[in-house]
């Protein structure tokens, strides 16, 4: 098994942006699962329902792009001639999100939501 490659500048930057992703995504979840705890589990079950309406009114507006772009470019859009292979990412920069998911809930349970959200 080959060594992971160690940190660049730009897995610092991405890593960065992956934990505080998932640092305001703790604060959400932790949000749906006070509602859920509270008794308002129907309130939380249309706000994923509503969630998942707005997903898929983005994939049919992607679809619809597609194929507006498809009549503009009929020959369509090539890819570049050789993409290099992608290596292994280091391990920092793939635990990111995970790290941020665990620190916005641990941080939620603090009772430090709405530090969090008035610093941003």
């Amino acid at each position: 098994m080959s060594e992971r490659p160690a940190m660049e500048p730009l897995d610092w930057m991405s890593a960065a942006f992956n934990v505080g992703i998932g640092l305001f995504l703790g604060l959400a979840l932790n949000g749906l699962l006070g509602l859920v705890a509270d008794g308002f589990w129907v309130l939380a079950l249309a706000m994923a329902v509503i969630g998942a309406g707005a997903a898929l009114a983005v994939l049919a507006f992607d679809q619809l792009l597609t194929r507006a772009t498809d009549r503009i470019f009929p020959g369509g859009i090539q890819p570049a001639a050789n993409p290099k292979p992608r290596g292994r990412r280091p391990m920092a920069r793939l635990m990111s999100l995970p790290a941020g998911l665990v620190l916005g809930m641990g941080l939620a349970q603090l009772g430090l939501t709405q530090t969090i959200l008035e610093l941003f």
